[in-house]
């Protein structure tokens, strides 16, 4: 098995042979010959499909955090593992780690066409009421990784301002906050009912003292509970 990791979108490229496996599900893809790929699916049930490749198509693995199916979804929420209290006016730093979907794509030049991916049955949540609420992929968080599993970490900072000590259960990220390579997030409650999300970029000190400012770059409001 040869893969490499490129930066830029978390790309994984396929060279030889290449398997992931994703909770209960495997996604396997092999070189039958110069131009001939087979990709296995395996799950609740088992199948494979096979790609013969022009001169200029690749095969691609691509680990994303959404995939929104065609329900409509513009957000990820994410299901805490434990329930985290804060103090007033106090802050919690967590790191989380995420599973993430894979993708295998067939890739011609701009042009990319999906031919299998997993989860294969995608989970939702929504957030809020019917009528007003945001349709969320669900995602929860992992407390132990296995080896070489596709996950996605986050750095989160929590500060409660509010005068009673609050709990997070769950953090709702917008689609929009993955367009960049999201890496750490902040979270301000301000009262009962309201909670800022904002995604920060980290910018560091010129002068080299060891010392990071952060811009805001994005805000969303968690108004229906945390």
């Amino acid at each position: 098995m040869v893969f490499g990791l490129v930066n830029k979108g978390e790309l994984f490229l396929m060279q030889v042979e290449l398997s992931i496996e994703l909770g209960d599900e495997q996604l396997i893809v092999e070189k039958i010959d110069d131009k001939l790929r087979r990709i296995t699916y395996k799950g609740r049930i088992t199948f494979s499909k096979y790609v013969l490749l022009d001169s200029n198509e690749q095969i691609r693995v691509l680990p994303t955090m959404f995939t929104s199916g065609d329900v409509g979804a513009d957000c990820i929420y994410i299901d805490l593992a434990r329930s985290i209290i804060i103090p007033p006016g106090k802050k919690v730093e967590l790191s989380l780690s995420i599973p993430m979907d894979i993708k295998v794509v067939l890739v011609d030049g701009d042009k990319e066409t999906e031919i299998v991916s997993i989860p294969r049955e995608l989970k939702y949540a929504l957030y809020g009421p019917p009528d007003i609420g945001h349709i969320c992929r669900y995602k929860k968080v992992l407390e132990e990784t296995k080896k070489d599993e596709p996950i996605y970490n986050i750095k989160v900072t929590a500060y409660n301002r509010f005068e009673e000590p609050m709990t997070l259960t769950k953090i709702i990220i917008p689609h929009e906050f993955f367009k960049e390579k999201l890496t750490h997030i902040q979270i301000v409650i301000e009262n009962r009912n309201y909670a800022y999300i904002f995604y920060k970029d980290e910018v560091s000190d010129v002068f080299g003292s060891g010392w990071f400012a952060f811009r805001n770059k994005n805000k969303f409001i968690m108004s229906h509970g945390f």
